[in-house]
């Protein structure tokens, strides 16, 4: 199945603030769109922030025996109104129309399992968020290239229950090596009976930084068992490099790297 044409809009933009990273660093790659390549794509990164459950109210529970004051209860119908609003604010959703519940996983493909389309589209520059603050409700965004995932087979595939994509980044060293210079966050959780799926046909859209550097290589995505196409681009050769030891602890060169920071930028 080939992608057809489309046009990929972001209202955040980002021009000129490319990343500088020098280390293998973790990436957030947040899902921005599930669909149809077809025509205009406006790229949503408030996907991410799903609408949230009102928090349990026990005079909601304990009303129903009609055992609690008048005080309680008007609470327990105060929660009644916030439950509803939550109840329309899923429907609303865009993402929950792929958000199904299922039995059993035993027939179901998976992105990271199984083969999918994976493009890097360089056509098109979007924006990626770094350092979001909850309580400021405010991050930094730097340029990006879109990472296009598509279902080209007949069967309906998982992608999880998290908004999010595990993938890699990957570059070649200087001996014609594939190495990691990128990963994603992986979160773990409760198994659960329900995820988000991409039916054949559709794609999902995520990112990955632009990055600078004095280092030309080409680079690719990997998502399981799946590998893009390669692009050309700039990076810092130490982001071969991890920051951990074999024992998880920050290596000497990676907290000597920090304390030049910190002392260049007061």
């Amino acid at each position: 199945m080939s992608i057809k044409e489309y046009f990929i809009v972001d209202t955040i933009d980002a021009t000129g603030n490319i990343i500088n990273l020098k280390w293998l660093e973790s990436e957030y790659c947040p899902i921005l769109y599930i669909g149809n390549l077809t025509d205009t794509i406006i790229i949503d990164h408030l996907l991410h922030f799903a609408p949230i459950p009102p928090p349990p109210d026990w005079d909601f529970f304990a009303a129903k025996s009609n055992s609690i004051s008048q005080e309680e209860n008007i609470e327990s119908i105060k929660y009644q109104k916030d439950l509803a609003e939550y109840k329309t604010e899923v429907e609303a959703y865009p993402l929950t129309k792929y958000l199904f519940s299922f039995d059993s996983v035993q027939n179901l493909g998976s992105i990271y399992r199984d083969k999918v389309q994976i493009k890097v589209d360089t056509n098109f520059t979007i924006s990626k968020m770094v350092g979001f603050d909850f309580k400021t409700h405010h991050g930094d965004f730097f340029e990006a290239y879109p990472i296009i995932i598509t279902n080209s087979g007949n069967d309906t595939m998982l992608i999880g229950y998290h908004r999010h994509l595990n993938l890699s980044v990957e570059a070649k060293d200087s001996i014609g090596n594939w190495s990691k210079i990128l990963d994603s966050h992986n979160i773990h959780g409760l198994p659960l009976k329900e995820s988000y799926m991409l039916l054949p046909g559709l794609s999902v859209i995520t990112s990955t930084f632009k990055t600078t550097g004095e280092y030309n290589t080409k680079l690719r995505i990997r998502i399981g068992n799946s590998t893009s196409d390669e692009w050309t681009g700039n990076i810092d050769y130490n982001q071969f490099n991890s920051k951990f030891n074999e024992r998880g602890e920050y290596k000497f060169e990676y907290l000597e790297y920090q304390k030049k920071t910190l002392t260049t930028t007061r």
